[in-house]
Protein backbone atom coordinates (compact mmCIF):
# COMPACT_ATOMS: atom_id res chain seq x y z
CA UNK A 1 0.00 0.00 0.00
CA UNK A 2 1.67 3.34 -0.92
CA UNK A 3 0.51 5.41 1.83
CA UNK A 4 -0.49 4.62 5.49
CA UNK A 5 -2.10 7.75 6.07
CA UNK A 6 -5.89 6.77 5.57
CA UNK A 7 -7.34 10.15 4.05
CA UNK A 8 -4.46 9.52 1.68
CA UNK A 9 -4.99 5.43 0.84
CA UNK A 10 -8.56 6.71 0.10
CA UNK A 11 -7.65 8.98 -2.31
CA UNK A 12 -5.05 7.00 -4.13
CA UNK A 13 -8.09 4.58 -4.45
CA UNK A 14 -10.49 7.57 -6.18
CA UNK A 15 -7.57 8.45 -8.24
CA UNK A 16 -6.80 4.53 -9.23
CA UNK A 17 -10.75 3.76 -9.64
CA UNK A 18 -11.28 7.21 -11.89
CA UNK A 19 -8.11 6.11 -14.05
CA UNK A 20 -9.58 2.47 -14.40
CA UNK A 21 -13.18 3.55 -15.28
CA UNK A 22 -11.68 6.06 -18.05
CA UNK A 23 -9.49 2.77 -19.53
CA UNK A 24 -10.50 -0.51 -18.81
CA UNK A 25 -13.61 0.51 -17.38
CA UNK A 26 -14.86 1.71 -20.81
CA UNK A 27 -13.83 -1.32 -22.63
CA UNK A 28 -16.08 -3.28 -20.01
CA UNK A 29 -18.91 -1.21 -20.31
CA UNK A 30 -18.80 -0.82 -23.89
CA UNK A 31 -18.73 -4.68 -24.20
CA UNK A 32 -21.63 -4.94 -21.69
CA UNK A 33 -23.74 -1.94 -23.86
CA UNK A 34 -23.10 -3.83 -27.01
CA UNK A 35 -24.20 -7.29 -25.53
CA UNK A 36 -27.36 -6.34 -24.16
CA UNK A 37 -28.33 -4.16 -27.54
CA UNK A 38 -27.81 -7.71 -29.01
CA UNK A 39 -29.95 -9.65 -26.39
CA UNK A 40 -32.49 -6.77 -26.96
CA UNK A 41 -32.57 -7.35 -30.58
CA UNK A 42 -32.69 -11.71 -30.38
CA UNK A 43 -35.47 -11.00 -27.48
CA UNK A 44 -37.57 -9.72 -30.39
CA UNK A 45 -37.64 -13.39 -31.26
CA UNK A 46 -38.25 -14.73 -28.17
CA UNK A 47 -41.40 -13.07 -26.12
CA UNK A 48 -40.24 -14.45 -22.80
CA UNK A 49 -37.16 -12.83 -22.72
CA UNK A 50 -38.16 -9.60 -24.32
CA UNK A 51 -40.74 -9.41 -21.64
CA UNK A 52 -37.96 -10.35 -18.33
CA UNK A 53 -35.79 -7.78 -20.02
CA UNK A 54 -38.29 -5.45 -20.28
CA UNK A 55 -39.75 -5.76 -16.66
CA UNK A 56 -36.48 -5.59 -15.41
CA UNK A 57 -34.99 -2.09 -17.78
CA UNK A 58 -38.76 -0.29 -16.03
CA UNK A 59 -37.94 -1.54 -12.34
CA UNK A 60 -33.86 -1.16 -12.51
CA UNK A 61 -32.73 0.30 -15.80
CA UNK A 62 -30.41 0.18 -18.23
CA UNK A 63 -27.88 -1.15 -15.22
CA UNK A 64 -29.79 -3.85 -14.54
CA UNK A 65 -30.81 -5.21 -17.39
CA UNK A 66 -26.73 -5.66 -17.60
CA UNK A 67 -26.08 -7.50 -14.92
CA UNK A 68 -29.43 -9.56 -15.65
CA UNK A 69 -28.31 -11.17 -18.95
CA UNK A 70 -24.91 -11.45 -17.55
CA UNK A 71 -26.18 -13.53 -14.70
CA UNK A 72 -28.47 -15.81 -17.61
CA UNK A 73 -31.81 -14.01 -16.66
CA UNK A 74 -31.77 -16.21 -13.55
CA UNK A 75 -31.07 -16.36 -10.06
CA UNK A 76 -26.80 -16.52 -10.04
CA UNK A 77 -27.35 -19.03 -6.89
CA UNK A 78 -29.87 -21.38 -7.12
CA UNK A 79 -30.43 -20.89 -10.89
CA UNK A 80 -34.56 -19.77 -10.58
CA UNK A 81 -35.79 -18.54 -13.88
CA UNK A 82 -39.32 -17.49 -13.04
CA UNK A 83 -38.63 -13.72 -13.79
CA UNK A 84 -41.58 -13.14 -11.23
CA UNK A 85 -39.24 -13.65 -8.23
CA UNK A 86 -36.16 -12.59 -9.74
CA UNK A 87 -34.76 -8.74 -8.18
CA UNK A 88 -31.60 -7.03 -8.48
CA UNK A 89 -29.32 -7.07 -5.49
CA UNK A 90 -26.65 -4.88 -4.17
CA UNK A 91 -23.69 -6.50 -2.96
CA UNK A 92 -22.55 -3.84 -0.91
CA UNK A 93 -25.54 -1.64 0.29
CA UNK A 94 -26.42 1.57 -1.08
CA UNK A 95 -26.41 2.88 1.84
CA UNK A 96 -22.67 1.48 3.16
CA UNK A 97 -21.15 3.40 -0.27
CA UNK A 98 -22.09 0.90 -2.60
CA UNK A 99 -22.73 1.89 -6.17
CA UNK A 100 -24.92 0.38 -9.12
CA UNK A 101 -22.00 -0.46 -11.03
CA UNK A 102 -22.27 -4.24 -12.68
CA UNK A 103 -19.59 -5.12 -10.67
CA UNK A 104 -21.67 -4.51 -7.09
CA UNK A 105 -24.62 -6.04 -9.22
CA UNK A 106 -25.93 -9.96 -8.74
CA UNK A 107 -29.58 -11.32 -10.00
CA UNK A 108 -31.06 -13.29 -7.30
CA UNK A 109 -34.61 -14.96 -6.60
CA UNK A 110 -36.87 -13.51 -3.52
CA UNK A 111 -35.68 -16.67 -1.57
CA UNK A 112 -31.85 -16.10 -2.08
CA UNK A 113 -32.39 -12.20 -1.67
CA UNK A 114 -33.88 -13.03 1.99
CA UNK A 115 -31.44 -15.28 2.67
CA UNK A 116 -28.51 -12.79 1.66
CA UNK A 117 -30.21 -10.06 4.05
CA UNK A 118 -31.36 -12.35 7.04
CA UNK A 119 -29.77 -15.48 6.58
CA UNK A 120 -31.45 -19.31 6.58
CA UNK A 121 -32.93 -20.71 9.26
CA UNK A 122 -32.27 -24.12 7.90
CA UNK A 123 -28.35 -23.37 7.25
CA UNK A 124 -28.02 -22.07 11.09
CA UNK A 125 -28.67 -18.45 10.10
CA UNK A 126 -31.40 -17.49 12.94
CA UNK A 127 -33.94 -15.90 10.97
CA UNK A 128 -37.23 -16.77 12.90
CA UNK A 129 -40.35 -17.90 11.67
CA UNK A 130 -42.25 -14.75 12.10
CA UNK A 131 -39.78 -12.90 9.52
CA UNK A 132 -40.60 -15.77 6.91
CA UNK A 133 -44.52 -14.99 7.52
CA UNK A 134 -44.25 -11.52 7.34
CA UNK A 135 -42.06 -11.54 4.09
CA UNK A 136 -44.59 -14.14 2.51
CA UNK A 137 -47.55 -12.35 3.30
CA UNK A 138 -46.24 -8.95 2.18
CA UNK A 139 -45.28 -10.68 -1.24
CA UNK A 140 -48.98 -12.57 -1.09
CA UNK A 141 -50.53 -8.82 -0.52
CA UNK A 142 -48.11 -7.92 -3.54
CA UNK A 143 -49.50 -10.45 -5.62
CA UNK A 144 -53.53 -9.82 -5.05
CA UNK A 145 -52.87 -6.51 -5.56
CA UNK A 146 -53.06 -7.18 -9.44
CA UNK A 147 -56.17 -9.17 -9.14
CA UNK A 148 -58.80 -7.62 -11.92
CA UNK A 149 -61.51 -8.56 -9.17
CA UNK A 150 -63.90 -5.87 -8.30
CA UNK A 151 -65.24 -7.48 -5.07
CA UNK A 152 -62.14 -8.06 -3.52
CA UNK A 153 -57.97 -8.43 -3.96
CA UNK A 154 -56.52 -11.47 -2.62
CA UNK A 155 -53.18 -13.02 -3.07
CA UNK A 156 -51.68 -16.26 -2.33
CA UNK A 157 -48.21 -17.71 -2.22
CA UNK A 158 -47.56 -21.22 -2.07
CA UNK A 159 -44.55 -22.12 -0.20
CA UNK A 160 -42.12 -25.21 0.70
CA UNK A 161 -39.18 -24.77 2.82
CA UNK A 162 -39.42 -21.11 2.69
CA UNK A 163 -39.19 -21.36 -0.98
CA UNK A 164 -41.77 -20.43 -3.39
CA UNK A 165 -43.65 -22.76 -5.49
CA UNK A 166 -46.44 -21.34 -6.62
CA UNK A 167 -48.69 -18.04 -6.57
CA UNK A 168 -52.40 -17.07 -6.96
CA UNK A 169 -54.88 -14.28 -7.04
CA UNK A 170 -58.61 -14.43 -7.63
CA UNK A 171 -59.61 -13.58 -10.46
CA UNK A 172 -61.35 -14.99 -13.99
CA UNK A 173 -59.92 -17.95 -15.92
CA UNK A 174 -56.45 -17.37 -18.00
CA UNK A 175 -57.81 -15.84 -21.38
CA UNK A 176 -61.26 -15.22 -20.30
CA UNK A 177 -63.02 -11.81 -20.53
CA UNK A 178 -63.49 -10.19 -17.25
CA UNK A 179 -67.00 -8.81 -15.61
CA UNK A 180 -67.49 -5.78 -17.56
CA UNK A 181 -68.24 -7.90 -20.32
CA UNK A 182 -71.57 -9.47 -19.13
CA UNK A 183 -72.29 -6.12 -17.12
CA UNK A 184 -75.43 -3.49 -18.46
CA UNK A 185 -73.38 -0.67 -20.52
CA UNK A 186 -70.25 -2.08 -19.72
CA UNK A 187 -70.07 -1.11 -16.36
CA UNK A 188 -66.28 -1.84 -14.35
CA UNK A 189 -68.19 -3.58 -11.25
CA UNK A 190 -68.95 -7.18 -9.55
CA UNK A 191 -72.81 -8.32 -11.30
CA UNK A 192 -73.26 -8.93 -7.66
CA UNK A 193 -73.16 -5.82 -6.38
CA UNK A 194 -74.91 -4.32 -9.18
CA UNK A 195 -77.89 -6.93 -8.33
CA UNK A 196 -77.74 -5.91 -4.78
CA UNK A 197 -76.40 -9.17 -3.70
CA UNK A 198 -74.43 -8.80 0.06
CA UNK A 199 -71.01 -10.13 0.26
CA UNK A 200 -71.06 -14.26 0.23
CA UNK A 201 -74.09 -14.45 -1.73
CA UNK A 202 -75.24 -14.53 -5.33
CA UNK A 203 -71.90 -16.60 -5.65
CA UNK A 204 -73.96 -18.11 -9.32
CA UNK A 205 -73.20 -14.93 -11.10
CA UNK A 206 -69.33 -14.98 -9.97
CA UNK A 207 -66.61 -16.89 -12.53
CA UNK A 208 -63.74 -15.77 -11.25
CA UNK A 209 -61.54 -18.83 -9.05
CA UNK A 210 -60.40 -17.97 -5.87
CA UNK A 211 -56.66 -17.29 -5.66
CA UNK A 212 -56.11 -20.72 -3.20
CA UNK A 213 -56.71 -22.95 -6.01
CA UNK A 214 -55.26 -20.87 -8.12
CA UNK A 215 -52.02 -21.00 -6.56
CA UNK A 216 -52.45 -25.31 -6.54
CA UNK A 217 -53.12 -24.83 -9.99
CA UNK A 218 -50.12 -22.60 -10.78
CA UNK A 219 -47.66 -24.93 -9.37
CA UNK A 220 -49.23 -27.98 -11.29
CA UNK A 221 -48.73 -25.98 -14.71
CA UNK A 222 -45.28 -25.84 -13.83
CA UNK A 223 -44.98 -29.56 -12.65
CA UNK A 224 -44.52 -28.68 -8.99
CA UNK A 225 -45.23 -30.84 -6.15
CA UNK A 226 -47.38 -29.10 -3.57
CA UNK A 227 -46.98 -32.12 -0.96
CA UNK A 228 -46.12 -30.81 2.58
CA UNK A 229 -46.28 -26.85 1.37
CA UNK A 230 -47.23 -23.93 3.29
CA UNK A 231 -50.31 -21.50 1.61
CA UNK A 232 -50.17 -17.97 2.66
CA UNK A 233 -53.69 -16.27 2.09
CA UNK A 234 -54.13 -12.40 2.47
CA UNK A 235 -57.49 -13.41 3.58
CA UNK A 236 -59.57 -15.40 6.79
CA UNK A 237 -59.45 -19.31 6.14
CA UNK A 238 -60.62 -20.34 3.01
CA UNK A 239 -64.04 -21.89 1.74
CA UNK A 240 -65.17 -25.28 1.91
CA UNK A 241 -63.96 -25.68 -2.10
CA UNK A 242 -60.56 -24.37 -1.43
CA UNK A 243 -60.52 -26.26 1.38
CA UNK A 244 -60.70 -29.09 -0.23
CA UNK A 245 -58.34 -28.94 -2.96
CA UNK A 246 -55.81 -27.78 -0.48
CA UNK A 247 -56.48 -31.09 1.90
CA UNK A 248 -56.07 -33.35 -1.35
CA UNK A 249 -53.10 -31.02 -2.73
CA UNK A 250 -51.38 -32.37 0.61
CA UNK A 251 -51.21 -28.94 2.00
CA UNK A 252 -49.90 -29.05 5.50
CA UNK A 253 -50.49 -25.49 7.02
CA UNK A 254 -52.69 -22.45 5.56
CA UNK A 255 -50.96 -19.25 7.63
CA UNK A 256 -54.41 -16.64 7.00
CA UNK A 257 -54.91 -12.87 8.43
CA UNK A 258 -58.02 -13.35 10.26
CA UNK A 259 -60.11 -16.40 12.40
CA UNK A 260 -63.10 -15.77 10.01
CA UNK A 261 -64.63 -18.24 8.37
CA UNK A 262 -66.44 -18.38 4.77
CA UNK A 263 -68.81 -20.96 5.58
CA UNK A 264 -70.42 -23.45 8.03
CA UNK A 265 -68.56 -26.44 6.61
CA UNK A 266 -64.81 -24.94 6.48
CA UNK A 267 -64.43 -25.69 10.68
CA UNK A 268 -65.96 -29.42 10.02
CA UNK A 269 -63.53 -29.82 7.65
CA UNK A 270 -60.63 -28.82 9.26
CA UNK A 271 -61.34 -30.76 12.54
CA UNK A 272 -61.72 -34.07 10.00
CA UNK A 273 -58.52 -33.35 7.94
CA UNK A 274 -54.97 -32.90 9.55
CA UNK A 275 -54.49 -29.72 8.00
CA UNK A 276 -53.12 -26.80 10.21
CA UNK A 277 -54.14 -23.36 10.36
CA UNK A 278 -52.26 -20.56 12.21
CA UNK A 279 -53.27 -17.01 11.56
CA UNK A 280 -50.58 -14.67 11.30
CA UNK A 281 -50.95 -11.73 13.97
CA UNK A 282 -49.46 -8.38 13.53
Amino acid sequence: MPYKDLEKRKQYHRDYYREYMKTVGKKYRDTAEANRSKKMKESKYDGALYYKIRRIQWKYRDWGVNAFLRDGCQCAICHESDFRTLVIHHIVPLKDGGTTHDSNLITLCRNCHVRQHFGDVHMGGGIPQELWDKHWLTFAEEVGKRSKCYSRQIGVALVRDNRLIGIGRNGPPRGVPHCEVRNPNEQRACPRWIQGYSSGEGLHLCLAAHAEVNAILNAARMGVCTKGATLYCTCGIPCKNCLGALINAGIEEIVCTSKDYYDELSPWLLKNSDIKVRVYEQ
